[in-house]
């Protein structure tokens, strides 16, 4: 995949970084046929190659689908609007991250590459590269976009379907007719959520995006706005999972599934990094 994204030809100005997403999405899907952004999740809101040593040609993979890499492509935007935001998320951009995986491993290395925990604002980069080369892994972010699925399809609109359709550098399609290799299987990736202190803690709101890159990666962005994790029970969360440090823990799950049949079937892979972001 080309990793250099189209500039954003228009903006609306100064606009909440809530907003701003939702308007990437209609903008990026204008300008070219890679997925773009499409949701909020109210729920909330990788990198070597093929097989091969993980040595220093995969490590600077991972260095280069950070925050940076974020800002310089997907989210072009804050950059070109929003000045003030990108200079603080620069200064504030934590890039060694304290974390560990509590997963054996499995067919897919997950890291989070760097976060950025502003006054009012959160950032993360978080890459999953899958090693094995059996399947090919694409985002689940990427399936049955802007509502194109339906159990009545009509015929005169061409993203109507029953059948889920996969987006991809080949365009919105099945999967068998826009993957790299449709020979191998599709390994499906799941995680835009990070929940406070352990699995099962309070979550963050905010928003979610995802993109597949080479070598078998799949990039997720992650932002999340301090009204949301201001509510009562987050902020007790917050304050009860800050060590002595001001060193916030944080857990991210993932998972896979494989697709098959036009049927998501059951996990493949799960885990769970557990890291650490300063915030005060």
């Amino acid at each position: 995949m080309n990793l250099n994204q189209s500039n954003i030809d228009r903006a609306l100005g100064d606009t909440p970084a809530s907003f701003l997403a939702c308007m990437q999405s209609t903008l990026n899907h204008c300008v070219e046929t890679r997925r773009a952004p499409r949701r909020l999740t109210a729920r909330t809101l990788i990198l070597a190659a093929a097989l091969v040593l993980f040595c220093g040609a995969a490590v600077a993979m991972v260095s280069a689908h950070g925050l940076d890499w974020w800002m310089n492509n997907r989210w072009l935007y804050i950059q070109e609007f929003n000045p003030d935001l990108y200079a603080r998320i620069k200064t504030l951009m934590q890039k060694q991250i304290e974390q560990t995986d509590d997963q054996p491993k499995n067919n897919v290395t997950v890291r989070v590459q760097d976060a950025a925990w502003l006054a009012d604002q959160a950032f993360f980069a978080i890459q999953a590269v899958c090693d094995n080369p059996d399947y090919e892994m694409h985002p689940e972010f990427n399936f049955d976009v802007d509502g194109g699925l339906s159990d009545d399809p009509n015929a005169n609109e061409e993203d109507n379907h029953y059948m889920h359709w996969l987006w991809t550098d080949k365009g919105f399609g099945l999967p068998e007719d826009v993957m790299d290799n449709p020979d191998k299987k599709l390994l499906v990736y799941y995680g835009t959520e990070v929940h406070i202190g352990t699995p099962q803690g309070e979550v963050l709101m905010g928003a979610s995006d995802a993109m597949k890159v080479e070598g078998n990666s799949v990039l997720i962005g992650l932002t999340f706005e301090r009204a949301a994790y201001e509510t009562g029970p987050v902020k007790a969360a917050i304050l009860r999972c800050t060590d002595a440090k001001g060193y916030l823990t944080l857990c991210y799950p993932f998972e896979t599934r494989l697709f098959a049949n036009n049927e998501f079937g059951g996990v493949v892979d799960h885990g769970c990094v557990t890291f650490k972001v300063k915030i005060r």
